[in-house]
């Protein structure tokens, strides 16, 4: 069964609060909803047992293989973020030009 783009935006939404941190939520709930999988349960830290709220839904089990998912997302999604600045600072070089050419 394959999310639904639509349902993967609102599975997002939906979970993107429930984390702890209020940043990592957002990322852990788009990680989720973009491979299908679902993250939480009980973690550990420093062999401590960290009790975490279940993100997203588990279409998939989860597998070592998500591991690289997970870093091709990060990875594309950084290039996407670093093409959007310098798209964002060429329009407000121009913008500032042609203010200027007045």
């Amino acid at each position: 069964m394959k999310l639904a783009k639509k349902n993967a935006i609102l599975l997002f939404l939906r979970d993107s609060r429930n984390h702890p941190s209020p940043n990592s939520g957002w990322l852990e709930s788009a990680a989720a909803a973009l491979l299908g999988i679902q993250v939480g349960g009980i973690n550990r830290y420093k062999g401590i047992p960290s009790i975490r709220p279940k993100i997203g839904i588990p279409i998939k089990l989860l597998e070592k293989n998500h591991i690289k998912d997970m870093n091709d997302i990060m990875h594309r999604t950084v290039l996407a973020f670093f093409i959007f600045l310098w798209l964002g600072g060429i329009c407000i070089d121009f913008t500032i030009s042609w203010i200027q050419s007045f």
